[in-house]
């Protein structure tokens, strides 16, 4: 077993001399597939260098009995794809190969740069080894290093971005199906039971216009999420949970005019879980995430960077994938019968009216022009017109209810003397009997009128 040595000036040497083959880019190297490049330079088996050098943490660290049976990679149930993950598994990994090879920045071969905003670790990475054969062979054929790609490990990912063609985890040669990320005797391009090459590419990539809705959509999440691990490393860097919700906030405010509920139905989820994204409390999936780039054709990379995507409210979203029905538009973004200088003038007329309560959205409506984008060419003119009508409305509400309240008063009263003008006593049970007769409806709230109406009656006041 190779061992950490020292040179003639006593300097500590690696005991692997290894360098990724790509570690930046869409098409960046997997750890997994870095390490079975370790051993098959050095002609150490993969689980050699597992058992004996990178200490599985799933059993190493499970006690500190010096007898405890140490973890078993390669056993039964063990998921040797989260070495590529955002987990505890993935960093543990990245310590020990960086210690053993010298290199630094080996996170770069894992999700571990995206965290922060890829937290749904268990169905991220696909259990199986995938593999696209096209690029196998475009390695092969080019003379470049044969190596797996990151990408290749993501679930969602089920075609190449370059080759159109489905990813694979079974042997062209004897069929067998790659179970497992790695394998005791893994190399990088074959198969790990029969050893065969991998790269022969028997299917035949369909052109891109020919394939339905859903092949389209595979092929667009693929292109996706390639953009997202093509990001630079500066950007990268930068990539936090925070951007989603200013993103969010500004959505809602340009293609709802601020409300929530009606944002929360064009995304299809509930308003509870849109209010838990924009306070922090919660982070969409990576599928939601998709869903909504999808949807409003803002691209993937943007909620995760914080990067500025312009809306333009006569042509909507320009990203939108094809095959997915037109992108969404904010609600109204038809153009107006009426000139810029006409519509000015009929709401002046509404704020100089003090009759005229009419809501903003209506009279949005009633110019044909976009709330929002009413709202940004006259703000001073738009708190006007919802401050007058707010007080409307709230005059209104308060008016009825004083009506209401009286009316009930009177027929809580005309029961009671009805009552002692019969000789019964005016419990309440009884006066809920008249006014039911009478057919008037009344609620918890209304109890205290009875109290009130008892009150005012002679000889009943309180001592």
């Amino acid at each position: 077993m190779a061992e950490s040595v020292s040179d003639p000036g006593g300097r500590a040497r690696a005991a692997f001399c290894a360098v990724p083959i790509e570690r930046s880019g869409w098409q960046r190297q997997k750890l997994t597939d870095f390490v079975v490049h370790m051993a098959s330079r050095s002609l150490v088996p993969v689980d050699a260098i597992v058992a004996k050098m990178l200490d599985w943490p799933t059993g190493a660290n499970r006690s500190h009995d010096r007898g405890a049976r140490p973890g078993h990679p390669f056993a039964s149930g063990q998921k040797l794809a989260l070495i590529n993950g955002a987990g505890a598994p993935a960093r543990h990994w990245v310590r020990r190969v960086e210690a053993l090879t010298g290199q630094a920045r080996l996170a770069d071969l894992t999700l571990l740069p995206f965290a922060d905003v890829l937290p749904d670790r268990r169905g991220l990475l696909n259990s199986r080894r995938r593999w696209c054969p096209a690029c196998l062979q475009d390695d092969l054929t080019s003379g470049r290093d044969i190596y797996e790609r990151l990408i290749w490990s993501l679930t969602l990912v089920t075609l190449c971005p370059v080759h159109a063609i489905a990813l694979t985890d079974t042997c062209p040669t004897c069929g067998y199906r790659h179970g497992s990320e790695l394998y005791r005797r893994s190399l990088s391009g074959f198969c790990a039971r029969c050893h065969q090459w991998l790269g022969h590419c028997d299917q035949i990539a369909v052109p891109y216009e020919t394939n339905g809705d859903h092949l389209r959509r595979e092929q667009w999440t693929g292109q996706q999420l390639a953009s997202l691990l093509d990001l630079p490393k500066r950007v990268i860097e930068g990539v936090a949970a925070e951007h989603f919700a200013t993103l969010l906030d500004e959505g809602i405010q340009v293609l709802c005019d601020g409300n929530m509920k009606q944002f929360s139905r064009l995304c299809g989820r509930s308003p509870s879980s849109i209010a838990e994204w924009r306070a922090g409390k919660n982070y969409p999936s990576l599928p939601t995430l998709l869903d909504l780039s999808a949807k409003f054709g803002i691209p993937l990379r943007c909620w995760m960077t914080g990067e500025r995507f312009e809306l333009n409210p006569d042509k909507g979203y320009s990203e939108s994938p094809i095959g997915l029905g037109p992108p969404i538009k904010p609600l109204s973004c038809s153009k107006s019968h009426m000139g810029w200088v006409a519509i000015e003038h009929t709401l002046r007329e509404v704020v100089g009216d003090a009759k005229d309560k009419t809501s903003w959205a209506k009279l949005a409506r009633r110019v044909n022009v976009d709330p929002s984008q009413l709202r940004r060419r006259y703000p001073d003119l738009a708190r006007a017109i919802v401050a007058k009508a707010r007080a409307g409305v709230t005059h209104t509400m308060t008016a009825r209810h004083q009506a209401r309240q009286e009316y009930l008063l009177h027929q809580v009263q005309t029961a009671i003397h009805m009552l002692l003008a019969s000789g019964a006593e005016p419990t309440r049970r009884r006066i809920e009997d008249q006014l039911r007769k009478a057919g008037v409806a009344f609620r918890w709230a209304d109890y205290p009128l009875i109290r009130r109406a008892w009150r005012n009656l002679p000889g009943h006041g309180e001592s």
